[in-house]
């Protein structure tokens, strides 16, 4: 058990110092003055910015790592039996969460330092392949929805889901369903031009999220008719 929290404590560490580290390295001695900050949804820099604003990203993703193993070491305090399933679903989630985020920083810095200004000249599916992470990232969380414990943090949390273990369950497998369904769509989004595939992510995306809230609603509400019934 020792060896498999360090191997998780080593991989989060990795995951989550590596886009600070390459980021510190291009900043101090790499990038220009001035980078492009931000991209319209033509692909077009509508701002430029400072070279330390390429901190911003690996700072959320350092913050994201650490939510995630603070979520894990709450698992790791549940009783119940299949509590390690818990922790692994959310160490898992993490990590890929994690990757996906480290990719977008290398994809970033390097048109920070390359000063594209134009994301359409792009190596041909240089962007279709960052974007494909996170449709597999949907898939992954979706698959291990189920297995999270009930908390404050990640998976479908309403007030109906954080009062009830039943509920918290039901929603997990639904929004898990949902979420990966989601994914497949994203996925095939990708052979869509980026008009259609962004439309895809934000529909579908979308969509996951606000069947997810609606079910954990209605399901709330018909275990609080049942309780009120037997009273």
């Amino acid at each position: 058990m020792k060896g498999k929290k360090l191997g998780w404590g080593l991989l989060y560490g990795a995951l989550c110092l590596a886009p600070l580290v390459a980021t510190a390295v291009m900043v101090g001695w790499f990038l220009p003055d001035t980078i492009p900050a931000h991209y319209g949804v033509s692909g077009q820099v509508d701002r430029w910015g400072s070279k330390y604003e390429c901190f911003v990203l690996p700072g959320i993703t350092f913050a994201f790592g650490a939510l995630m193993l603070l979520v894990a070491w709450g698992a790791s305090r549940s009783k119940k039996e299949d509590a390690q399933k818990g922790l692994k679903a959310t160490l898992i989630i993490g990590a890929v969460g994690l990757l996906v985020f480290d990719a977008m920083t290398a994809f970033f810095l390097y048109t920070s330092w390359a000063k594209v200004e134009d994301l359409g000249k792009m190596p041909e599916g240089s962007i279709r392949w960052l974007l494909g992470m996170i449709p597999v990232f949907l898939i992954v969380a979706g698959a291990l929805m189920p297995r999270l414990k009930r908390n404050y943090w990640i998976g479908v949390r309403t007030k109906w889901t954080l009062q009830s273990d039943a509920v918290w369950e039901k929603s997990q497998r639904f929004g898990g369903k949902a979420f990966v369904v989601a994914g497949v769509l994203c996925l095939v989004g990708m052979f869509l031009p980026p008009a259609g595939m962004f439309a895809v992510f934000i529909l579908s995306v979308g969509a996951a999220a606000v069947a997810s809230i609606v079910y954990a609603r209605r399901e709330g509400l018909k275990e609080q008719s049942g309780k009120t019934d037997h009273v």
